[in-house]
């Protein structure tokens, strides 16, 4: 399984990578102060006292020189034993000087005890033959040139060591001071390279995390604000956690894209239905409506707004609004009906709504209740325009008025039978008064029941075939006998003559 870096690790690398350098400088800087501390030891150890001899064999090589005039002058052999005193410790010192420089040229050749022996040998000598005053001059003349010679060389020899000793350890600090500086300068570039490389990683990091962080920002925000963007992805810039939940982030973006065309094309579905399923309502008559109970909200459809006389309106009126629109009539069955649904009832009432034209239009509702836990949430009801209906059945009734007053007044005999039930649908005044019993009578008796049927009436209504010609019928009358009358019996529809 590859490995995926987390935000904690991460952000981790600065520190941990600023305390390795760290430690590696303080680790090189412990070197060099060991190794400076050793060498500086040792040329301590060697070169302070080596130092300290050289001057003193300078300050002994003066007091020989000296000891060597005064004795000459004061003519006294005995100081000549200051001089072996001095000779003798500048021989001390320049046995230890090998011992601490075993490697030094001057000392490892024995050159300078050479010179200075010579020195000392030559004058010695020289001393006591001017104190004795019985040498040749000839030999004093030796004497003093051997003595002078030597005496140049031994100066010569013991400054010029006495300035080595002097320019080494000044050397030795000067290569203290310069690793010093060194080691400064290292630390300073190291503590820069430092800083520069935390600081690249740390921008680098923040960088790729601010634009993961604005690319999510940006999607949410413009999901929020109702319109995203779906053909954008956001760039993964790494593999740790924000990384996958970009990674999610874009599938989910992807998921909610195809989701969103889905409902795009269902809305469009829904909205082309809601069209056509209005169409129908405003073509049949039918509209429905919905009562939530609990957020005590309705809704219409656009046909019972018109039905209601508000057509044009988007928003269902106030219950009082509406009531007013109600005819004074029919109100309290309104309210009678309502509290019958709210009760868990379910009902069908007519009313009859305002219009904007001036006149009541005659509506059928019909609701019921939506019952949840023993509860009413929600009346469901559906509202049918019954003007038309109404309209019909008025002239229905005006037609039949007419109608009978026309019969009424014709001095012939009219009845329509049920040309399937053979019942009386209509009788006219005259056949009343013929029949000699009310038309109520009349239209709840069978006309095969009477004794004016005959044989040929019966044919002719059993077999639904007109007769265009007269036929003698036996009449009833109210003094008790049978009369006879002339009769037609046109088929005037499908189930009536």
């Amino acid at each position: 399984m590859k490995y995926r870096p987390s935000i904690f690790h991460k952000m981790l690398i600065p520190p941990l990578l600023a305390l390795v350098l760290l430690f590696s400088y303080m680790l090189f800087t412990y070197w060099q102060q060991q190794t400076t501390h050793q060498y500086t030891l040792q040329i301590q150890n060697t070169h302070i006292p080596a130092i300290a001899l050289a001057n003193e064999n300078l300050f002994l090589l003066d007091s020989v020189i000296k000891t060597f005039k005064d004795s000459v002058g004061a003519n006294e052999q005995s100081w000549l034993v200051n001089a072996v005193s001095a000779s003798n410790a500048i021989q001390m010192n320049l046995l230890a000087l090998k011992q601490l420089l075993p490697g030094h040229p001057r000392l490892g050749n024995d050159s300078i005890k050479k010179v200075f022996d010579q020195y000392y040998t030559d004058g010695y000598q020289l001393s006591q033959s001017m104190i004795q005053d019985g040498t040749d001059i000839e030999d004093i003349e030796r004497l003093t040139l051997g003595m002078t010679k030597a005496l140049q060389q031994t100066q010569i020899q013991f400054t010029e060591l006495h300035l080595e000793l002097h320019q080494t350890l000044n050397d030795t600090i000067e290569v203290t001071n310069r690793r010093n500086r060194e080691m400064f300068r290292s630390g300073v570039l190291l503590a820069l390279a430092s800083v520069v490389v935390m600081l690249y990683i740390a921008i680098t990091f923040a960088l790729s995390t601010h634009r993961s962080i604005q690319g999510l920002l940006k999607s949410v925000n413009a999901m929020a604000s109702g319109k995203p963007d779906f053909s954008q992805r956001i760039k993964q810039q790494s593999d740790d956690e924000l990384g996958v939940l970009v990674q999610r982030f874009n599938q989910f973006t992807e998921r909610l894209e195809q989701d969103h065309n889905e409902l795009i094309n269902t809305k469009q579905k829904a909205e082309i239905a809601i069209q056509e399923l209005a169409e129908t309502q405003r073509i049949a008559g039918l509209g429905s409506w919905l009562f939530d109970v609990e957020s005590q909200s309705i809704r219409w459809s656009e046909e019972v707004f018109r039905m209601a006389g508000m057509a044009g309106r988007t928003e269902p009126p106030s219950f009082e609004e509406y009531l007013n629109s109600v005819h004074p009539e029919d109100r309290e069955l309104l309210h009678v009906n309502l509290e019958k649904a709210l009760n868990g009832e379910a009902y069908e009432v007519e009313l009859r709504h305002l219009m904007p034209s001036g006149v009541y239009n005659y509506t059928l509702t019909r609701a019921k209740p939506v019952i949840a836990n023993d509860k009413v949430v929600q009346v469901q009801g559906s509202v049918v325009d019954l003007t038309r209906l109404r309209e019909a059945e008025h002239a229905l009734r005006e037609s039949e008025h007419q109608l009978r007053l026309v019969t009424d007044n014709s001095p012939a005999y009219i009845a329509y039978v049920d040309a399937n039930t053979l019942e009386y649908l209509f009788v006219n005044r005259m056949f009343e008064i013929a029949y000699g019993k009310p038309r109520e009578d009349i239209m709840s008796v069978r006309s095969l029941e009477r004794p004016i049927s005959t044989l040929p009436v019966n044919i002719l209504i059993r077999s639904n075939t007109a007769c265009r010609s007269p036929i003698s019928t036996p009449l009833p009358c109210k003094t008790g006998h049978i009369g006879s009358m002339s009769t037609m019996y046109p088929i005037l529809t499908n189930r009536a003559m």
